[in-house]
């Protein structure tokens, strides 16, 4: 999920900064959803797929979750 994140937004042409005042959030909490340092909320993470214009569909086709990832839900 992190690395979709920041495919996309290098994709985009836009940095770290940019994606956190799309999405309302800070540019912290953008990089250490990056690099895979903590999960987004949900709420969180639609706003960023959002921003990033996705379509949900797309955006979670092919992510393997994990047990534990699945748990933290």
């Amino acid at each position: 999920m992190s690395g979709k994140i920041k495919e996309r937004r290098k994709e985009l042409g836009i940095t770290v900064q940019e994606l956190a005042d799309k999405a309302e959030v800070s540019k912290g909490l953008i990089s250490q959803i990056e690099n895979s340092r903590t999960i987004p909320s949900l709420m969180v993470l639609m706003d960023i797929i959002k921003s990033l214009e996705i379509d949900l569909n797309s955006f979670f086709k092919d992510i393997n979750f994990h047990k534990k990832m699945l748990l933290c839900w």
